[in-house]
Formats: structure tokens, sequence, C-alpha cells
């Protein structure tokens, strides 16, 4: 459960609350939701997360709220928490006693130490698949049984591997892995389009970066040189181990793209303040 950070929380029609959230926001599984990583009070890459919700909401068959005063509404409970780096949630559920609201509030969050982009993280193999893995939706039930194994292994993630041996996704993030020259993710309508997977693709395109949407299966991981997952509080974070298999940390294609992502994140919090 990703409960609030503060109690101060507001609703996309700028409505400031000071009370607790509605009891049941978390487990409504009529419920789709984005998290938006603020880096000195910027909502990073907001107008992605902005189309992934609208899209979230046509795969679900939900009707679209008005978003209009949403980045507005974000910046408003920066100054009034005066918090300016964590991650804000944004919850919509139709079936509220309002149905148009979208609940915006800070939540905790857990941002990678250097070591650990230095060193990697340790992931492991978990069996299982998303219902539907291209909508951003509520799901405490695969959230709590998910995480109950990678905490059993002592792991910082774990990678969804479906019924075919191919791994999709992580729990929480994007993966990616590196033969040779070439980097390879899962094809786009097998996973949740993560944002920062989406700037990241951005990023390996204009380092002219051979990219090929094709699973890698758990049978081919002892050919894989590097590996890294993306997500909203880890950016582009190095994989060290998958299960027992060790990669490369300092890979030169994965140098390469994770600074050229962090190039790209400071070009956008730089031309946001502009404004």
């Amino acid at each position: 459960m990703d409960t609030p950070l503060f109690k101060t929380y507001y609703t996309n029609t700028g409505k400031k609350l000071g009370i607790e959230l509605p009891e049941d926001i978390f487990s409504r599984k009529n419920s789709i939701y984005e998290v938006i990583k603020v880096v000195y009070g910027i909502p990073m890459f907001y107008e992605e997360h902005e189309k992934r919700m609208i899209q979230s909401c046509k795969l679900n068959d939900f009707p679209i709220p008005d978003l209009s005063l949403i980045k507005t509404t974000i910046k408003e409970l920066i100054n009034t928490t005066g918090y300016i780096n964590g991650n804000v949630k944004l919850i919509y559920s139709p079936q509220s006693k309002n149905p148009e609201d979208i609940f915006i509030y800070f939540i905790p969050h857990f941002y990678p130490p250097k070591e650990l982009y230095e060193k990697g993280v340790r992931t492991v193999l978990i069996e299982k698949e998303r219902i539907n893995p291209q909508s951003k939706t509520v799901d405490m039930g695969y959230k709590n049984s998910v995480n109950d194994i990678i905490n059993s292994s002592k792991a910082f993630e774990g990678l969804l591997v479906n019924r075919h041996g191919q791994i999709t996704e992580g729990s929480r993030s994007n993966v990616f892995f590196i033969k040779d020259d070439i980097v390879y993710t899962a094809p786009d309508q097998s996973v949740l389009q993560g944002i920062t997977r989406k700037m990241l693709l951005f990023v390996c395109n204009q380092l002219h970066q051979n990219i090929q949407f094709e699973f890698i299966t758990k049978d081919q991981l002892t050919d894989i040189d590097a590996a890294f997952i993306t997500g909203t509080s880890i950016d582009a974070l190095p994989i060290r181990e998958i299960n027992n298999h060790q990669l490369d940390v300092n890979n030169s294609i994965l140098k390469k793209i994770i600074i050229a992502f962090k190039q790209l994140a400071t070009a956008y919090i730089l031309n946001e303040k502009s404004f």
C-alpha cells in the first residue's frame, strides 16, 4: 500500500483536502494510477504520464476525466508541502463517489544509493504474468504475492517469466538485456510501457544504438553480457545478478546509455525551469 506521505492531497479540480484518503482507494479493483517523479519541483516527463493515463482509461473502457489541471495541481501540492523531490501518485477510480476525481498525493519513495548504480542489483526470476500488462491498474493481490517472493529471496527486484519461459518485465520495472552490440527488450504489447522505458528507447535512438524488440528466455541468460532495469524511482539501474547468473555492470554500452539518459533528464529539468 502506497500510503500518503502527507495528509494534504488534492483532486484534479484543484480542491485541497486535509483529511485521510478514502479507505478503499488502495483496494479498488477498477482503478488506474500513475507515479510521477518530482525533481527540484519538476514533475518529470509529465506529458508522457498524461498520455499513458488516457491510454489506461481506453484499455479499461473508463471515461476519460478532465486532465487539464493535473500538472498545475501537482505544482500546487509541491508548493503546499514544500516537498520538491519525491514521488507523486495519481489514482483515478470511476466508481468513487465523485467519479471525475483524481486523487493526487505524495507517497514514500526509495531512490537507490550511488553504490547500487556502481555495483548493480540482484534480481530473481518469478514465474508470473500480468493479466493486462499495458494498463497501469491497481492490483494489490499481484503486488503482495510478488513482493513476498522478492523479499524472501533478498533481491532488489523480480523479473517476470511467462508460460513460454520468456522474461517480460520487472514486477515494478522494465528490463533490458545487452548481448554483443545489441540491446534487447520485450515487444511493446507484452509489457507495461513505462515512461522511463520510453525515454530510454528515445535515448538509444539518439545514440543510433541497435535495439531489438525480442524476448530473452530464461534459458538464454548464459548468453547475456549485461542487463538493466528502468523505472520512475530508479531511472536506469544495472543488474549484477539474475538468480545465480552474474552480469557485467561495467559494460560499455550500458554505461553509454545510462549517461545519455541522465543528460536527457537534466535537459528536461532545465527546459521546464525556464518557463
